[in-house]
């Protein structure tokens, strides 16, 4: 009883779906089979890490390098507003709470690699120097709770 009310309701309710005018030519609904949920591994389990930062009381310390000749844009999500970095200049963000992703791009939207440099004290210095390879272009890293760090 109850299948045949929910199998009622689905054909009114594909038929009110269908644009003005057009007719439904007997056609049955086909309601798409939902997958389950698949369980992914955290990045820690399955990818390798590109370096490793100890977090001091649960937060890093990062500074910026810019190598390039290039503004380079960049961001902690949920931590600070997108920030201009000049050209042959430096920043640091302190006290940031891992995990921690930042975000980094060319102004000029050129190719980035970045190189990591860590210390015992909770501080990571990414270096950004412009590159012509794509392979090596990079554009964010994450920091997890544990401090392993990966580029994107």
């Amino acid at each position: 009883m109850h299948r045949s009310i929910i199998s009622a309701f689905l054909l009114l309710f594909s038929l009110a779906a269908l644009p003005v005018g057009t007719k439904s030519q007997g056609l049955i609904p086909v309601l798409p089979s939902v997958a389950p949920p698949v369980l992914v591994a955290p990045p820690d389990q399955v990818l390798p890490k590109d370096g490793t930062v100890i977090p001091v009381n649960g937060s890093v310390t990062v500074k910026i390098i810019n190598k390039s000749n290039a503004k380079v844009k960049y961001q902690f999500l949920g931590e600070t507003r997108p920030i201009i970095l000049e050209g042959k200049s430096e920043s640091k963000s302190a006290n940031l709470p891992v995990p921690v992703s930042l975000t980094f791009r060319r102004e000029d939207n050129g190719f980035l690699k970045a190189v990591l440099k860590s210390s015992a004290d909770g501080v990571l210095e990414v270096e950004l120097a412009q590159t012509a390879d794509f392979n090596v272009d990079h554009i964010s890293l994450w920091i997890s709770p544990k401090g392993n760090i990966y580029l994107n």
